[in-house]
């Protein structure tokens, strides 16, 4: 698994100071376990659950992402970048780096602003799906509605292109993974399958 679900562990049980020793069952991760392991920069996965997101509106789970990346700034000892220079230069500065991934496309509602303004904000990857399908994309753990990508779904892979945010196919359907491989010009990932 290539990523930190904390944003997501914040929210269902309140943050926590990273920078302390956090040594507990409930606990996933703090910066002196992962400097202790070597691991000297990691991927946090921006989430609300598809249930969270049917009790609120879009722009309450948007502003609930919002939150989640603020939240992570104001931690000490570490910095959100956005490419590895900026990871070289926060790890000079004695930082944790910090990148940003949004796990579940539903939490943009297509909006290609929203995703711009979360690209300014750091984020490197969309996970397009999770576990139900999207107004534009086929989860692979839903039945089958769009059969792939819609229009808007191959809009969106194009817009992430241009914003340099790499696509994760991660929770995808079979057929929303061709339609992404057939129309995407760069690589894609699968952070975790």
């Amino acid at each position: 698994d290539a990523h930190i679900d904390l944003p997501w562990q914040w929210f269902k049980q309140g943050k926590y100071d990273l920078s302390q020793d956090q040594t507990h069952p409930d606990r996933q991760v703090d910066f002196p376990r992962m400097k202790k392991g070597g691991l000297d920069a990691a991927f946090f996965a921006l989430y609300l659950s598809d249930g969270v997101q049917d009790r609120c509106n879009p722009k309450t789970s948007q502003e609930t992402i919002l939150r989640q990346i603020k939240e992570l700034k104001e931690q000490p000892g570490c910095r959100v970048v956005s490419d590895t220079g900026e990871a070289i230069s926060a790890h000079e500065d004695g930082l944790v780096p910090i990148f940003l991934g949004l796990e579940g496309g539903r939490l943009i509602d297509a909006d290609l602003t929203f995703l711009t303004d979360l690209r300014k904000r750091g984020l490197r990857y969309l996970t397009l799906t999770h576990n139900l399908n999207n107004a534009w994309a086929d989860s692979a753990t839903d039945s089958k509605y769009h059969d792939g990508l819609t229009e808007v779904g191959v809009g969106i892979i194009y817009k992430c292109e241009d914003l340099d945010v790499v696509i994760d196919v991660s929770h995808s359907s079979d057929a929303t993974i061709t339609d992404v491989l057939d129309h995407s010009t760069r690589s894609v990932i699968a952070s975790h399958s």
